[in-house]
């Protein structure tokens, strides 16, 4: 639609969050300005998830990999 229409001076992108970036590009590309715009809870309810998901899943099978593959010394044996 923007490639026949050349009297667009700006594009407001109103779709789901997976497709703004590609809109976004589509219209810079072509030189039409464009605006997105985010709830700033978005970014706030994300970021708690995101951190939650590092802390919960992510570090300890992190160190667990690391604590698999570390090497224990030799322990010497007991003169009994």
């Amino acid at each position: 639609m923007l490639e026949t229409q050349k009297d667009i001076d700006a594009v407001t992108i109103a779709t789901p969050d997976h497709v703004h970036a590609v809109a976004t590009a589509m219209a810079m590309k072509l030189g039409t300005g464009a605006e997105q715009y985010a709830p700033m809870a978005k970014a706030i309810i994300g970021g708690l998830t995101t951190s939650v998901l590092l802390t919960v899943f992510i570090v300890p099978a992190a160190y667990v990999l690391i604590y698999r593959h570390r090497r224990v010394p030799a322990q010497p044996e007991r003169a009994e």
